[in-house]
């Protein structure tokens, strides 16, 4: 069961029955431990939303949590748990992904790198299909119409 299910776009469809399993699932987080007002509660809930015209339903957490705002009282597990539900990250997937090509971009070999080309780097290695369709030949001549200050002798330092 999905916690989305509770979002009033979306309720049409549930039934009490299709809840319990969420509202056992986070019991240690609900207020009532007990099927009976998980049920009148989900009810009231749903009868509530269906009474909206289709249009005027939230169908976004933020939507929904500003919605119930000032009903929060008549149904506080519904409220907890569309609490919890914003709190859910979507998906942790990229933040994951930016920490395993950072572990194979700063290697022993590129340990002095600066935080910027760090970045860029990383940056290059997730969007690995933008980079491949880049024209090589316009990012040298992009490189090379950019004024950069080498220094190729010791008389400065």
């Amino acid at each position: 069961m999905q916690i989305s299910s509770l979002i009033p776009s979306y309720i049409s469809d549930i039934q009490s029955s299709d809840v319990s399993p969420l509202f056992h699932h986070y019991q240690d987080d609900l207020q009532a431990n007990d099927t009976n007002i998980h049920k009148a509660e989900f009810d009231t809930w749903r009868f509530s939303i269906l009474r909206l015209k289709e249009n005027e339903r939230p169908n976004k957490i933020i939507e929904t949590l500003e919605f119930i705002q000032s009903i929060k009282f008549f149904y506080p597990n519904i409220y907890i748990l569309l609490q919890i539900y914003a709190l859910i990250p979507v998906s942790v997937a990229s933040a994951e992904r930016s920490f395993s090509v950072l572990k194979l971009i700063k290697t022993k070999l590129r340990n002095r790198t600066d935080d910027e080309r760090l970045s860029n780097l990383a940056v290059i290695n997730i969007h690995k299909g933008i980079a491949q369709e880049l024209n090589i030949e316009n990012v040298i001549d992009e490189y090379a119409k950019s004024k950069r200050k080498l220094n190729f002798s010791n008389q400065d330092k």
